[in-house]
């Protein structure tokens, strides 16, 4: 039999990134070539596992509920999952 599931309300702090922009703890070091020349810039965020995901511009970044980590997401996904709430309503539910 086939069980059917809906994802719980979560309320999710986030900032869209463009280059230039301070979001969060979004990181930035050169990239190499094979000859060890710098050919450009690479910017990041690191999860709660430690693992580090590439930010291009327009992805959000969504704080971990640790507060200290962040992840990525794409702005079409980011807005078919999440609707922007007032400051008012986060503070209700941290509340709770």
């Amino acid at each position: 039999m086939t069980q059917w599931f809906r994802s719980k309300p979560k309320l999710v702090q986030a900032k869209q990134w463009y280059p230039g922009s301070p979001v969060f703890n979004v990181a930035e070091e050169h990239s190499y070539d094979i000859h060890g020349d710098i050919i450009g810039k690479v910017c990041f965020v690191t999860m709660v596992s430690g693992q580090r995901l590439c930010v291009l511009p327009g992805d959000w970044v969504i704080a971990e509920p640790d507060g200290i980590h962040h992840y990525t997401c794409k702005n079409e996904i980011f807005r078919a999952l999440y609707e922007e709430v007032g400051e008012q309503f986060a503070q209700c539910l941290g509340d709770k």
